[in-house]
């Protein structure tokens, strides 16, 4: 007769053999389902318990207990990581897919800035070129800047340069003084800052030629203004006590002015009249002379030589004229003087003298501007150049533009100062 044993689920056990095996397969069991829903991401077991049959299993994923054991609950909500820690992997995934799409953009555009290098390098050296380019720039509206000396703060213009200069400064014909003052002097290959500073002279070897110059510019910067944009062929001399005088002086050479300085020397009624802090007096040692010189060549830059200033000056016919001369030369700048007190076959290369002085009445005469305008041309004729200074006022600028009008008609040509030292050569 065979014994039937009922055995409950998870219940008391009848100790027998058969009881065991029921046991011990319900655990293989249920560590079977465990480790399935542990691989499988359907699951994960927490924890397990048991107690006399009963059991009870805490499900990461839900946070729900399992079983029929009661006194096991669920973990705290501080002590549940499970729902951030599965969450947090996505969003890493997400964003690593992102940052790698946003990392492959510049990985494409090294190469082309490898190959941009090359074609840097070949923009730059068009630029020392270019720089004869820049003077024809400023033809049209130039710019407003803040740079150093020798730029300018620029306004519209309509005025069109038709033989434009170099507007950049040259440093290798630059001599720093151990006073700080940066004085013109001849490059090291031999090259004079007059010549590189000059005006082009554009005119016809076969006509004769006539150069304007006017001083005393500089210290009415609206005056001066006027002036830059009149006639280009006009030469403008600037005062060395002129206030913003580098950028005056880049200025003026933007609309085609060739730019010269005045150089203060002892008047002919001193003390009466005072030519500045800077003059040239005859008395003085050669090393103050020297000294007020240097103030007076480091006031700028860009400048093609020096006129003595003011008419009726008497420094130049004395002995101390021949140091300045040869300091003047031999820093590769002109020098224009109103009378030939001063002669010398030392700085003769460099030395002009001006034919005639128009709006100053000297030695009793009374000839008008026109009178002189016209003894200018007399002189052209002669000697093939002729060089007339004035004191700039607005009457004077006017009548010279008108006169200046009229020279073509005559076979004449208004051409800057410099270009007088290659017909004296001749």
């Amino acid at each position: 007769m065979t014994k039937t044993v009922t055995l409950p689920v998870l219940g008391k056990v009848t100790p027998s053999y058969l009881g065991m095996l029921v046991i011990t397969l319900l655990v293989i069991l249920l560590w079977l389902v465990t480790l399935t829903m542990l691989f499988a991401g359907g699951g994960k077991l927490q924890e397990q318990a048991f107690e006399n049959g009963q059991y009870a299993r805490l499900i990461i994923a839900t946070g729900a207990v399992e079983g029929n054991l009661p006194d096991v609950a669920p973990p705290p909500a501080e002590e549940q990581p499970p729902a951030a820690e599965e969450e947090e992997p996505v969003a890493e995934e997400e964003t690593t897919d992102d940052e790698m799409i946003s990392s492959e953009e510049p990985e494409e555009e090294t190469p082309a800035a490898e190959e941009d290098e090359p074609i840097t390098g070949q923009e730059e050296m068009p630029s020392e070129e270019a720089a004869p380019e820049e003077g024809a720039a400023t033809e049209e509206a130039p710019v407003e800047s803040t740079a150093d000396a020798g730029e300018v703060v620029m306004e519209e213009s309509t005025v069109q340069v038709s033989v434009p200069l170099k507007q950049a400064l040259n440093r290798a014909m630059l001599e720093t003084t151990p006073k700080g003052l940066k004085l013109p002097m001849r490059s090291e290959n031999g090259g004079e800052p007059w010549e590189y500073y000059r005006k082009p002279n554009t005119s016809s070897d076969e006509l004769p030629i006539v150069a304007i110059i006017l001083t005393g510019l500089g210290l009415d910067e609206e005056a001066t203004d006027e002036v830059a944009k009149r006639n280009e062929f006009l030469t403008m001399s600037f005062s060395p006590y002129a206030p913003n005088l580098p950028q005056q002086i880049t200025r003026a050479r933007s609309y085609g002015h060739e730019v010269w300085l005045d150089l203060p020397m002892e008047p002919e009624d001193y003390p009466a009249s005072d030519a500045g802090p800077f003059t040239l007096m005859k008395d003085l040692p050669e090393e103050e002379l020297k000294e007020r010189l240097f103030h007076v060549l480091g006031s700028a830059g860009m400048y093609t030589g020096l006129v003595s200033f003011p008419p009726g000056e008497v420094f130049s016919g004395y002995r101390n004229m021949g140091m300045v001369a040869e300091e003047l030369k031999n820093r590769g700048l002109l020098m224009l003087l109103r009378t030939r007190s001063y002669t010398s076959a030392k700085t003769e290369d460099h030395t002009l003298y001006m034919n005639r002085q128009l709006g100053v009445q000297t030695r009793g005469t009374n000839a008008s501007t026109e009178q002189l305008l016209t003894e200018l041309e007399a002189v052209a004729r002669s000697f093939d150049y002729a060089i007339g200074v004035a004191a700039y006022s607005p009457e004077m600028l006017n009548k010279i533009e008108q006169w200046a009008a009229t020279l073509s008609e005559k076979s004449l040509v208004l051409a800057p100062v410099s270009a007088v030292i290659e017909r004296v050569d001749d």
